[in-house]
């Protein structure tokens, strides 16, 4: 496909849309203004270190639009093929149907406020060398460091639904996001072209690195601190195949000893999902129940008595879990809701007002247990990392499973049971080179976000994807 030309087409098409839409919508000149009302985001506003607080606190709301209600977890589920969609929504009509457009709303959505966080830490991150009162030196580091992790967690998270995944290319030349690492104001300096997808991780894992160093290890979960970033180098080298670094920074963040307060899984399998402040989560959106910061994520699967969830489980995972042994009670979260609809539904978000949780210690333990796999460590250390969630789960410890290639399905099986319907199956299936993703090979385009409009009107230099 002459991705060129489409771009035309489509740029064409938008410009005359625009047209149209500018009197009530928005100008080009306001699409990549990322910064809200209200929101000090300008260098005459950030002239203290109280006001940069306020602004790192606006910097963290984004990345709460951007990773809480459900997003990008309910758009990732409906790509990865575990879910059937029976809704109505006809953004998520095409985001099952793999019909994907650059009005998408969901991914529109994703994108801007993406983008707003990007713009909010780089204008914070500018101001900070000029904050020179009386708490500057005690806050500086902290604040550049949650700065960073915030930009690095987004680029992160919009370049592996945007781009082609790592490996697509040799050398990772192909086409990933753009690369925002200095501030915008309208659309001034916003119209960059994108970043290779190698450029972009090089970037990611350069923030995340520098924040890790910054930031201390407090017992919280609802703002960044030093075990998020190690938490998160190891998802991005994880997504990388590179074994070594993934399996030393889950380490470090299973071995983390945060001020006396140590990560530990909970005994009760939902207590991660209904519960703030759980000693399982690493990170974790907490919100009081007029804000409900998963209302979109319960939306998508919880059944109530006034009718079925628009998501419910696929045929595929169904006969997964058919292979699952009763006495396992994660198995139990999924079951028919009545005797009258044969669709069985995840009860994991079976409540009204829950929190978001971004990252949990399980995902490290399956990326230390894989990793260690690939590295050929001791097949009972490996085994040790998948059996405590099995052992949670009601399960006998595995003793018996030995061999990289045996306790690789091992760990897989593990993983898709316990981290189902948390936005990870799609990622998950590209990082292996999955041949079938809902009859689509892993490198499929129809797999791949399309660039939206609101970048394509503001931005001649971007490239489209097929």
């Amino acid at each position: 496909m002459n991705i060129q030309r489409n771009k035309s087409i489509f740029q064409r098409f938008i410009i005359a849309v625009g047209i149209v839409a500018t009197s009530t919508l928005w100008s080009c000149s306001s699409v990549l203004d990322v910064r809200n009302e209200g929101q000090l985001s300008n260098d005459a506003a950030l002239v203290s270190t109280a006001a940069v607080e306020v602004a790192v606190n606006g910097a963290y709301e984004s990345l709460w639009s951007t990773l809480g209600a459900g997003n990008p977890w309910t758009t990732l589920d409906a790509l990865g093929g575990d879910v059937y969609y029976e809704g109505s929504d006809f953004g998520f009509l095409e985001i099952y149907n793999l019909n994907m457009s650059l009005f998408t709303p969901n991914n529109r959505g994703l994108w801007t406020t993406g983008y707003e966080g990007i713009n909010r830490a780089n204008n914070i991150l500018e101001a900070l060398p000029k904050i020179n009162d009386v708490t500057a030196a005690a806050n500086r580091n902290r604040q550049r460091g949650e700065c960073l992790l915030i930009r690095g967690i987004l680029h992160f998270e919009l370049v592996r639904l945007w781009a082609q995944p790592w490996g697509f290319t040799a050398d990772n030349s192909h086409p990933g996001i753009p690369l925002r690492i200095s501030s915008t104001q309208g659309a001034a300096g916003a119209a960059i072209p994108r970043s290779t997808v190698a450029q972009v991780y090089a970037q990611v894992i350069a923030d995340l690195t520098e924040a890790e160093s910054l930031l201390g290890d407090a017992p919280t979960n609802e703002r960044g601190y030093k075990s998020v970033a190690s938490a998160y180098l190891a998802r991005v080298y994880f997504q990388q195949g590179n074994h070594q670094q993934a399996y030393n920074f889950a380490d470090k963040v299973i071995k983390a000893n945060r001020s006396g307060v140590r990560f530990a899984l909970n005994s009760d399998l939902t207590t991660i999902l209904t519960t703030p402040n759980s000693p399982e989560a690493i990170m974790q959106i907490a919100q009081p129940e007029q804000y409900n910061s998963s209302a979109g994520l319960i939306g998508m699967y919880r059944s109530t008595r006034f009718g079925a969830a628009p998501f419910s489980c696929s045929d595929d995972f169904q006969a997964f879990l058919s292979t699952i042994p009763n006495n396992d009670a994660r198995k139990a979260l999924y079951r028919q809701r009545n005797g009258f609809d044969p669709r069985v539904y995840s009860y994991k978000f079976d409540i009204t007002v829950a929190p978001t949780t971004i990252i949990r210690l399980p995902e490290m333990l399956l990326i230390r247990a894989e990793a260690g796999a690939e590295l050929a460590r001791p097949d009972a250390e490996v085994r040790a990392d998948y059996n405590a969630l099995r052992v949670r789960a009601g399960l006998s410890a595995d003793n018996s499973t030995t061999g990289k290639d045996n306790l690789l399905a091992a760990i897989r099986r593990e993983r898709r049971l316990e981290l189902a319907f948390e936005g990870d199956r799609l990622h998950y299936l590209r990082r292996i080179r999955a041949t079938n993703i809902r009859g689509q090979a892993w490198n499929s385009w129809r797999l791949i976000a399309k660039i939206p409009d609101v970048e394509i009107s503001g931005n001649p230099n971007i490239e489209l994807n097929p």
